[in-house]
């Protein structure tokens, strides 16, 4: 599957995105005004505390059952999943999008300079089991990348330095070019 990357300077309009989307966000990211009216365009919306706990098998259930509890009130099962945040997050969003209804289509929009540059790229997803890392996952590829400028100049300075490292990697893995 192609993913389809979309470099911007401001978020797309929800309406944009899909014909219904439920957004899954990190719930820190609502201490940020503007970013917080854009949340408030989805009609249908799961806040959740992004972290690794997040990413927990028996925590699964309860946002699963959620999601189906929106997808009722959305009368349609033709959903797309837009993820907001950074690298957990969008674990657990493609992971849930993987697997939900068989796969739905799935569009990440990194909040971090890290899943920006790495995490949201390639489609691996992962969920933890007791304390276990990435033990459950699929390879799930987002039909949309969507790389805002503006939201990742709102990220502190030293967590562009603290993603060098992958861009580092990047580049020694493709015979030291960045690009071809």
């Amino acid at each position: 599957m192609k993913t389809d990357l979309i470099y911007a300077n401001k978020l797309p309009h929800p309406s944009s995105l899909a014909s219904v989307s439920i957004l899954i966000y990190d719930k820190y990211l609502q201490k940020n005004p503007s970013l917080n009216k854009w949340i408030e365009q989805f009609s249908f919306s799961l806040p959740v505390k992004a972290g690794e706990n997040l990413k927990q098998l028996n925590q699964f259930e309860k946002h699963l059952l959620t999601l189906l509890k929106i997808v009722e009130k959305a009368k349609t099962k033709n959903i797309t999943i837009v993820a907001l945040g950074g690298g957990s997050l969008g674990d657990f969003a493609g992971f849930l999008a993987s697997v939900f209804k068989r796969g739905v289509p799935l569009i990440h929009i990194p909040s971090t300079w890290l899943s920006a540059i790495d995490s949201s790229h390639g489609g691996k997803t992962a969920l933890n089991v007791a304390g276990y890392k990435n033990q459950i996952g699929t390879f799930y590829p987002a039909n949309k990348i969507y790389i805002i400028k503006n939201l990742l100049l709102t990220q502190p300075q030293v967590r562009l330095a603290d993603s060098m490292g992958e861009v580092l990697k990047t580049i020694l893995i493709n015979g030291g070019h960045l690009w071809d």
